[in-house]
């Protein structure tokens, strides 16, 4: 998708979310597919093959935003009926909080319960962190997400029950559905398709709270349907977040699991003023410390969640220095010898490193200037690359390069400028050896690029590594290589 992204194709990427610790790994098999996963995915593919083949499909007018609802079906409305929708359910909800009175005491309630579940979540998952380096959850991730939810419940409950003692469940609604939206309206100025997930609810409460003139139990019925609703959205969200930020911080789901726990417990208002504020505590608290003894002694991997391990022979032509190089998620090795945690010049990603005797054959692919033309304040470059045996080819760049374009032929790619970070282009595969590459850049001084190239297999001095790896461990993202790089001024 982004390497077509400056064509302005209309492009529709299917895939299914599942198991995140088998992506891009060995283990990304059909074999390790949920059945009904893929049927669902061979069913929507199906569908959408056979409209594209019956009708040209039509560009709809202005953006729309979109919410699945429990795999059954598809809301959409335009964006601009979105942004009405929210402002109006803002309003709504800021005048009856304000005409109810309490809000203030209800605001820090609700923000404090957001606030203290996220400071404790972060508190325990870096003690047990200190005790087992690296994804301790990875394999049973959810008793990791059982101990934030419970150190929430904890939080949520213990604020209800002093600081909001005092504060009816008419008050603590409206001030709760209020920071909803008003977080719902935050996150709409960053991603604002994200807003049809702050829509529905507080408005099935809005008419409830409208129909309590007739029924005066439609509002008590309204709230529970909202909280219904969010379950089926917000939740449904929250449980594919918890397979796609496996690789952490886990200590997120602290506040985006207060959004689902802070309304039930609003209606639960009565019991937990019933039961008293150390018996909550107390009980709250003894959950929370079950789940996070579970989560601290419960294996951190397993066969079908294996820990990311990658082995790298790394070799700096230019100095003549080679490494053994680790990248896993910072779990201690099983291997002897002078390993510590650092970076290389190549990459911004920790990882363990252990100095050897430098490989003398290694070499680092070439770069031969054909060509520099200066125009204005940009030059562009024309340079051969020459693989040296290497099967994949990468120019990095400083963040001041101020490239502006870069590729092969007729395809020039041009590179967007509000990104920030280093610029990489990459050439994969063996055509790579002798490919003319054009470079444009508004800088007129000489870069220091860094040209790296690496291919598999590792070297036989490997072997111990190789073998030393633990049993529950796989390259993913990445493959066991070698590493070869130096540097170069254009």
């Amino acid at each position: 998708v982004n390497s077509f992204a400056e064509r302005g194709w209309l492009t529709l990427n299917l895939a299914p979310i599942g198991n995140e610790t088998r992506y891009h790994s060995p283990g990304d098999d059909v074999a390790a597919l949920d059945p009904a996963t893929l049927q669902h995915m061979g069913d929507q593919t199906l569908a959408l093959t056979l409209a594209l083949a019956n009708s040209t499909p039509k560009a709809s007018s202005g953006d729309r935003i979109f919410m699945d609802l429990a795999g059954r079906g598809l809301i959409t409305l335009p964006l601009s009926l979105g942004v009405m929708v929210l402002v109006v359910l803002l309003l709504a909800f800021a005048m009856v909080s304000l005409r109810r009175g309490g809000l203030l005491r209800s605001a820090v309630t609700i923000v404090g319960t957001v606030v203290l579940s996220t400071m404790l979540s972060w508190l325990i998952l870096a003690m047990i962190g200190a005790a087992r380096q690296g994804m301790f959850w990875r394999a049973h991730p959810i008793w990791t997400h059982l101990a934030v939810y419970a150190a929430t419940l904890f939080a949520a409950t213990v604020l209800l029950a002093t600081i909001g003692a005092g504060v009816e469940r008419t008050r603590l609604r409206p001030a709760f559905w209020l920071t909803f939206l008003g977080i719902g309206g935050a996150i709409g100025l960053i991603a604002p398709g994200g807003i049809i997930f702050f829509l529905f609810p507080p408005l099935v409460l809005l008419i409830g709270m409208i129909a309590s003139r007739w029924w005066k139990h439609a509002e008590h019925v309204g709230s529970i349907a909202a909280i219904l609703f969010l379950y089926l959205t917000w939740g449904a969200m929250l449980g594919l977040l918890q397979e796609l930020l496996n690789g952490g911080p886990m200590w997120i789901f602290a506040p985006l699991g207060a959004l689902l726990i802070i309304p039930a417990l609003i209606e639960a208002r009565p019991l937990i003023a019933a039961a008293g504020v150390r018996n909550v505590a107390w009980k709250s608290g003894a959950l929370t410390l079950a789940f996070c003894a579970i989560s601290a002694t419960v294996p951190a991997y397993s066969a079908d969640r294996e820990q990311r391990f990658i082995i790298q022979h790394v070799t700096d032509g230019s100095v003549h220095k080679s490494w053994w190089s680790v990248v896993n998620d910072g779990a201690s090795l099983p291997y002897s010898g002078p390993w510590k945690r650092g970076e290389l010049p190549f990459s911004d990603r920790p990882r363990w490193i252990s100095a050897v005797p430098a490989d003398a054959a290694a070499k680092a692919p070439a770069v031969q200037l054909l060509s520099q033309v200066a125009a204005g304040s940009e030059r562009t470059l024309s340079i051969r690359l020459s693989s040296n045996g290497n099967e994949h080819v990468e120019l990095i760049a400083p963040d001041d390069a101020r490239i502006r374009s870069a590729g092969v032929g007729d395809f020039i790619r041009p590179i967007d400028q509000n990104e920030d970070g280093k610029f990489f282009i990459d050439c994969f595969g063996r055509s790579c050896d002798g490919v003319i590459l054009q470079i444009t850049t508004a800088r007129l001084k000489p870069i220091r690029f860094l040209i790296l190239g690496s291919k598999a297999p590792l070297p036989p001095s490997a072997a111990r590594l190789l073998a030393g790896r633990p049993r529950f461990a796989r390259p993913q993202y990445n493959r066991d290589e070698s590493i070869v790089f130096s540097q170069v001024n254009l």
